[in-house]
C-alpha cells in the first residue's frame, strides 16, 4: 500500500512544470548581427501570436551584448522571447573578421543551436523574411548549421566554414565560402 501511495504522489508532482502557452512567447526565426562603435546591432525576425494569427515583426536593437539586447527587448515586450525556433543567424563580414567568440559563447548557452550561420557581405542589415526564406530554400550552398560549425571549431585540425550571403541587384545571392580560425574570418574561397 505504501508503494502505491508513493507512486500516486509521483504521478501528481510530475508533468509540465514550466508549461506555457504559445501565445505567451515571441518566436525568433532569424537574427542578423553587426558590431559598430563598440555595440552589437541586432535585427530580429520575430513571430508573435495575436489572437489566432501569427504576425511577423522585425525589431532592431543595440547593446553591449546579445544577452543584454534580448533582455532589453523582453522588458519592452509583454511576451518572453525564445530562440528555440531560430533558423538563421547572419553575422556581418566586419564582425566575423574581428571575431565571433562572444556570439559563439552566447549560442552555446542558449536554447537554440540548430540554425544556419552565414556571413553577410555588403551591408545586408537589416534583413527581411524574404532573405530568411530564400536562404532556407537555397540548394546551392554549403549550409553549415551552428552545430557543424562548433564541431569543426573544437576539432583539432579542422577549421569552421560557412557561406557568405549578400544582396545583389535586389536579389539574395549565396556567395563564397567563409573560412574561420580562432573564431575569426580569415579568408574567402570562391564556390564556383
Amino acid at each position: 500500500m505504501r508503494k502505491l501511495i508513493i507512486l500516486f504522489i509521483f504521478l501528481l508532482i510530475t508533468g509540465c512544470w514550466d508549461y506555457r502557452e504559445l501565445d505567451e512567447y515571441t518566436l525568433v526565426s532569424g537574427m542578423a548581427i553587426d558590431y559598430i562603435d563598440a555595440e552589437y546591432h541586432v535585427s530580429l525576425l520575430m513571430y508573435k501570436q495575436i489572437d489566432k494569427d501569427m504576425e511577423i515583426e522585425i525589431i532592431n536593437e543595440s547593446g553591449k551584448s546579445i544577452k543584454q539586447i534580448i533582455q532589453t527587448l523582453e522588458t519592452k515586450n509583454t511576451k518572453k522571447i525564445t530562440l528555440s525556433h531560430l533558423s538563421l543567424v547572419i553575422v556581418s563580414e566586419e564582425l566575423a573578421t574581428e571575431g565571433i567568440a562572444d556570439i559563439i559563447d552566447f549560442f552555446l548557452h542558449s536554447d537554440s543551436q540548430n540554425f544556419y550561420l552565414l556571413v553577410g557581405k555588403d551591408e545586408l542589415l537589416p534583413f527581411t523574411k524574404q532573405i530568411v526564406d530564400k536562404i532556407a530554400s537555397s540548394e546551392k550552398q554549403y549550409k553549415a548549421n551552428f552545430k557543424d560549425f562548433i564541431r569543426r571549431f573544437y576539432t583539432q585540425g579542422l577549421e569552421p566554414v560557412t557561406n557568405g550571403v549578400r544582396l545583389h541587384h535586389g536579389h539574395i545571392e549565396i556567395t563564397d565560402l567563409a573560412f574561420f580560425k580562432d573564431a575569426r574570418l580569415i579568408s574567402w574561397q570562391g564556390s564556383e
